[in-house]
C-alpha cells in the first residue's frame, strides 16, 4: 500500500475516489485531509456561489445567496488568435490569481480538443483547428495557473470530444496514428513539458467503441506508460459509465458527488466478485491524495485555503472586482486577439481628423450588450462590462468632441422570446406560486415571483417529492393588439389556460418539455414550443397554469428534485422597420460601424450549431447599412469560431473580436482607433470556410444528419486548412490570415536540417504594429 494511505480503511480510500458533491472532492476530516473545491472554466474562475442564470441560458439559481462575480478574460478561440504564449500564460495567470478569491484550488481547464467542425457548440473554448498552436498557447495558460499562482489545472477531454449533439453517447472512429498525430498531441505536448500538471479529465464520448473514461489503452497505455504521467484521472461530470471497468481501467476519480458508481456498497460487491482487486482502489486514492497533499502545499506557499467538511463554514467566496493589473491583461489580451479579416482602402484605424469623421453610428444590439462569452460551463457572471458603445463613446467625447455618436439596434439578437414586461405586461403585480402534492389542493408551500417563471432546477425550495404540482394565477394586458407571442419551456410539463376578454376564445395548452437532465441543463431551448394568439390591447388575459416535474428525469442530479419551467411573452412588431431606420442613419453617416454577434445562446456547451449563419436577421441588417452606406460601413463580430459573411464584399472593413470578455469594449476601440498604437494583430487559429460543405468534417457531423452514434473522423490528417490545401478549396479566411495597419518585410530565412531561423522581421509601414511570421 502506498505510504499515503496508510491509517485509512476501504471506506476512506473509496470515499476519496468519488466527489462529494458537484463542485468538490472529499475530505477525510479524521487524518486531516481536505477537500479540493474545482471550479470552471476556460475564461474565468466561477466558483460555487454564482446564480446558474450565468451558468445555463435557463434561469435556475443553486443556493440562493447573492451571486459572487468572476473576472471574465477573452475566450480561449481569442487568446489563440494572439498567437503568442506571453499573453496565454498572462491569461492562465490572471485567472487563477481571481479563482483564489473564490477559494478554488483546481480551474476544470484548459479544454485542449480541436476545433475540428465549426459548428461544435463548445469551439469558443478550445484554441485552434492545429494541435501545435493549441498545445502550445495551453501549455503556456498551464504555467501561468500552476507555476505563478499555485492553482491545479485540468487538461480536458480527452480524447475526440469535438462535437455536443448525444455527447454522452457519441463514439468516434479515427485511425490510430491520426488519433496519436493530431488529436491526443496537444495533451502530449503540456504533459511532456509539464508532467506534474493536475489532473487530466477524460472525455464523454468513446473511442472506436469504448468509452474514454473506462479506456485501459489511452489511460494505462498512453497516459501512464508512453507519457508517463503518473498525476490524477478523472472523469467528466456523470462521464463514468462502467465502474469496474473504469476502476481496473485508472480512472482515478468519478465526478461529481454523491457518487453514483463508486458507493462503498458497489465497491465491496466487485471485491467479492474478482472484477476488481484492492489494489486498484489503493492506486486511485493513493493519486488524489497525493494531489491533496500538493494542493495543501500549493495553498501554503501562494496564499489560499483549503477546508475540511468540519471547516466548510469558514470556506466563504468573495470577488476582487478592482484588480487593475486583471482589467489591463484582459483589454491586452482582447486587442491583440482582434483579428483584422478585410480593410479596404485603409479604412481602419478610424482617425477622425484625417478622415473628416463628425458623424458615428453603432448598429446592433452586440454594441450595447456584448457577447463576453459563450454558454455551458464556460460561463461567467462579470465584475463589470465594458461595452463598445460605452468604450468608444468615451473615447470621442475625450478626444474627439466635434464627432456624434448615435445607437441603434437593428434588430434583436436573442434564441427564444423574451420575458413578459414586469410593468408594462404584468402591471408590476407579484405572482403567487402554490406547491401541492399531486392531485391536492391544499398547498404546502408558498412563493412570490416577479415573473412566471421558477428557478428550481439546481436549488431553491425543495419539494416533498417529485409528485409535485406548482400552480400559478395572474394577469396579463398587451399594449397593442395583434398576433402575440407565447412561448413555454419546462423540465416536466405545463397545463396553460388563456381567458378573459383580451381572447376571443379561451385556449387549453397542453405542454410536454423536456425530461432528460443535462438536455435542460445546457439545451433549454430543445423543447421550446411557441404559439401565436391574437390578443387585445388594454383587455385583461387571464392565466392558469400547473406545472409537474418528470416523475422519472433521465440523469437525474443527486440530492433533490429537479423543477423549473418559463413562460415567455413578446407582442408583435414589424421586424424590417428598425433594419431600416439604422440603414438610413447609416445613409447618413460618416462611418457605419455594425456589431454582429453569436453568444451564449448559439454557441455552448451541449449544443452544436446546424450551421454557421449569424443568428436572427443579422445577415440582413449588415446588407442594409452596407447598401446605405457603401465604403463606410465596418463590421464587428463576435463569435467564438466561424461564421459565413455572405455580405463580405460589400463592406469596407471586418474585424473578427471574438467573445472578448468584460473589457471587450475597450478592447475593441482599441483596436478600431488603434489608441497607443494598439491596432489588431490577430491572425485566425482556424479556417472559416465560405459554404460549410466545403469543410472537411462536413459530412461526419452529428448536426449533417449523419449516424445517430458513430462519428467518422474520414478526413484523417487533412484537418483544417491542410483539407483545404489538398482539395484546392478555397475557404472565406485561411488559417494564420490577418492583416495590418502597417507592413512587415520577413528577409533572410535560413533553414538547416528543418529548423528554420527568421533573421530579420521589418516594419516599413508608417504605423506601430506586430506581426506573427508562420513557417508551413
Amino acid at each position: 500500500m502506498d505510504d499515503d494511505l496508510k491509517g485509512l480503511s476501504l471506506e476512506e480510500k473509496v470515499a476519496l475516489i468519488a466527489g462529494k458533491d458537484f463542485n468538490r472532492t472529499t475530505s477525510i476530516p479524521r487524518v486531516g485531509v481536505p477537500y479540493l473545491k474545482v471550479s470552471d472554466g476556460p475564461s474565468g474562475v466561477r466558483g460555487m456561489e454564482t446564480g446558474l442564470e450565468h451558468f445555463l441560458g435557463f434561469p435556475f439559481h443553486v443556493s440562493g445567496k447573492p451571486p459572487v462575480t468572476a473576472a471574465v478574460y477573452p475566450c480561449s478561440t481569442a487568446l489563440a488568435a494572439t498567437w503568442d504564449r506571453s499573453l496565454a500564460r498572462k491569461a492562465g495567470s490572471g485567472i487563477a490569481r481571481d479563482g483564489k478569491t473564490k477559494n478554488c484550488a483546481m480551474i476544470l481547464a484548459p479544454t485542449i480538443n480541436l476545433i475540428r467542425d465549426p459548428r461544435c457548440g463548445r469551439s469558443f473554448e478550445a484554441f485552434s483547428e492545429d494541435p501545435l498552436l493549441t498545445g502550445e498557447l495551453a501549455l503556456a495558460w498551464v504555467r501561468g495557473a500552476e507555476d505563478d499562482q499555485g492553482i491545479l489545472v485540468t487538461l480536458k477531454h480527452l480524447v475526440g470530444n469535438e462535437c455536443e449533439t448525444n455527447r454522452h453517447g457519441s463514439n468516434v472512429i479515427v485511425d490510430k496514428d491520426v488519433l496519436n498525430d493530431v488529436y491526443l498531441r496537444p495533451f502530449e505536448i503540456i504533459i511532456r513539458a509539464k508532467p506534474d500538471v493536475g489532473a487530466i479529465m477524460m472525455g464523454y464520448n468513446s473511442i472506436n467503441g469504448e468509452p474514454c473514461s473506462s479506456h485501459s489503452s489511452l489511460i494505462r497505455d498512453v497516459i501512464r506508460r508512453d507519457w508517463g504521467y503518473e498525476g490524477l484521472v478523472m472523469s467528466d461530470w456523470f462521464g463514468t459509465y462502467k465502474n469496474a471497468e473504469s476502476l481496473r481501467a485508472g480512472l482515478d476519480l468519478e465526478m461529481p458527488g454523491p457518487a453514483n458508481h463508486r458507493t462503498v456498497e458497489n465497491v465491496r460487491k466487485l471485491l467479492a466478485n474478482k472484477e476488481i482487486e484492492e489494489r486498484h482502489i489503493d492506486e486511485a486514492a493513493a493519486r488524489m491524495m497525493r494531489l491533496v497533499l500538493r494542493a495543501k502545499h500549493l495553498a501554503k506557499e501562494h496564499g489560499y485555503k483549503l477546508f475540511t467538511e468540519e471547516e466548510r463554514d469558514k470556506d466563504v467566496e468573495t470577488s476582487a472586482p478592482d484588480d487593475e493589473a486583471m482589467r489591463s491583461d484582459a483589454v491586452e489580451i482582447g486587442t491583440a486577439a482582434c483579428v483584422l479579416l478585410k480593410n479596404e482602402d485603409q479604412l481602419l484605424p478610424l482617425e477622425p481628423e484625417r478622415q473628416h469623421i463628425k458623424r458615428v453610428v453603432l448598429i446592433g444590439e452586440p454594441a450595447r450588450s456584448p457577447a463576453l462569452t459563450g454558454g455551458g460551463s464556460a460561463a461567467l457572471n462579470p465584475h463589470r462590462v465594458v461595452t463598445p458603445l460605452d468604450a468608444i463613446r468615451a473615447h470621442l467625447e475625450q478626444n474627439h468632441a466635434q464627432v456624434s455618436v448615435e445607437w441603434l439596434a437593428g434588430c434583436e439578437v436573442r434564441p427564444c422570446i423574451p420575458d413578459p414586461l414586469i410593468d408594462e405586461h404584468l402591471e408590476g403585480k407579484p405572482i403567487d406560486f402554490t406547491w401541492h402534492d399531486v392531485g391536492s389542493d391544499e398547498p404546502y408551500h408558498k412563493e412570490s415571483q416577479s415573473l412566471p417563471q421558477y428557478r428550481g432546477f439546481l436549488g431553491g425550495f425543495q419539494p416533498r417529492s417529485s409528485a409535485l404540482e406548482i400552480r400559478a394565477e395572474f394577469d396579463m394586458t398587451a399594449s397593442t393588439s395583434g398576433e402575440h407571442s407565447i412561448s413555454l419551456q419546462a423540465f416536466g410539463s405545463l397545463s396553460l389556460h388563456l381567458s378573459g376578454p383580451a381572447l376571443a376564445e379561451d385556449c387549453v395548452w397542453e405542454y410536454d418539455g423536456e425530461s432528460v437532465t443535462p438536455a435542460m441543463m445546457f439545451d433549454p431551448r430543445k423543447r421550446l414550443e411557441t404559439r401565436r394568439f391574437h390578443i387585445t390591447a388594454k383587455r385583461r388575459l387571464h392565466v392558469r397554469l400547473c406545472y409537474r416535474p418528470p416523475a422519472h428525469p433521465i440523469m437525474a442530479l443527486p440530492g433533490g428534485h429537479s423543477a423549473a419551467f418559463r413562460l415567455g411573452f413578446q407582442e408583435a412588431s414589424d421586424e424590417r422597420k428598425p433594419i431600416d431606420e439604422a440603414a438610413a442613419a447609416a445613409a447618413q453617416a460618416d462611418v457605419a460601424l455594425v456589431f454582429t454577434a453569436t453568444g451564449a445562446a448559439f454557441e455552448s456547451e451541449g449544443i452544436d450549431r446546424t450551421d454557421i449563419a449569424l443568428p436572427c436577421r443579422q445577415d440582413e441588417l449588415v446588407a442594409a447599412v452596407a447598401k446605405a452606406a457603401p465604403a463606410r460601413t465596418i463590421v464587428v463580430n463576435a463569435s467564438g469560431s466561424a461564421v459565413t459573411m455572405p455580405w463580405e464584399k460589400d463592406v469596407g472593413a471586418i474585424l473578427q473580436a471574438w467573445f472578448g470578455g468584460q473589457e471587450v469594449g475597450q478592447s475593441i476601440c482599441n483596436a478600431l482607433f488603434a489608441i497607443d498604437g494598439n491596432g489588431p494583430s490577430g491572425r485566425l487559429p482556424m479556417t472559416w470556410p465560405r459554404d460549410l460543405q466545403d469543410h472537411a468534417s462536413f459530412a461526419n457531423f452529428p448536426t449533417s444528419g449523419g449516424h445517430p452514434v458513430d462519428v467518422r473522423y474520414d478526413e484523417g490528417h487533412l484537418y483544417g486548412h491542410r483539407w483545404y490545401e489538398a482539395r484546392g478549396i478555397q475557404p472565406l479566411w485561411w488559417f494564420g490570415h490577418g492583416l495590418s495597419y502597417t507592413t512587415f518585410r520577413v528577409k533572410a530565412l535560413e533553414s538547416v536540417d528543418d529548423t528554420v531561423k527568421v533573421l530579420v522581421v521589418e516594419n516599413i509601414g508608417g504605423r506601430p504594429g506586430r506581426n506573427t511570421v508562420q513557417i508551413y
